[in-house]
């Protein structure tokens, strides 16, 4: 009896372990030169990024919708993850002020934040139906912004494109 449970518990245990996330979890290196951007500045692949908190309970609710959505996703398409309260200096370079914040990111688009609903089917089909290419371009960001910006005009602009209309 108790040889079968320990086998019942080995495969149990493979099982879990052969499904591995799909989530990146990303940190500044990896957009500096790592898995995001190569160290010649060029974007690697096409990345769908979910900025967070742990301790919001709206990022705690996409956590298993974030999964699914990368299994959704792969291999066509990069999902990441970044912990604001680990990498607090990558979300303020990238304007993130709520939790949680999704960009898409293309090297022929730039960025965009997804401003739709949380769901697995509707991430999913915003990224798989190209929902992103019908942004206003007001509304992408290009790499170049980024890179450019100073820390003030960053923090600045952050704050004018709040929903309140800024200080």
């Amino acid at each position: 009896m108790k040889i079968g449970f320990l086998l019942l518990l080995a495969l149990i245990s493979t099982l879990v372990s052969a499904q591995e996330s799909k989530v990146a979890i990303l940190e500044e290196m990896d957009f500096v030169h790592g898995r995001v951007f190569h160290r010649d500045g060029k974007l690697q692949g096409k990345w769908f990024i979910n900025y967070h908190s742990p301790w919001c309970p709206h990022s705690k609710r996409l956590v298993p919708v974030w999964e699914q959505v990368a299994n959704s996703l792969a291999p066509d398409v990069n999902v990441g993850s970044v912990d604001c309260s680990k990498h607090h200096d990558l979300c303020i370079f990238y304007g993130i002020w709520a939790y949680p914040t999704i960009y898409f990111t293309e090297s022929d688009l730039g960025v965009v934040k997804y401003e739709g609903v949380r769901s697995q089917l509707e991430l999913t089909n915003y990224v798989k139906n190209q929902g992103y290419l019908s942004v206003p371009k007001d509304k992408v960001n290009s790499f170049e912004k980024y890179r450019n910006e100073t820390w003030t005009e960053r923090i600045t602009n952050m704050f004018r494109d709040t929903p309140s209309g800024g200080v």
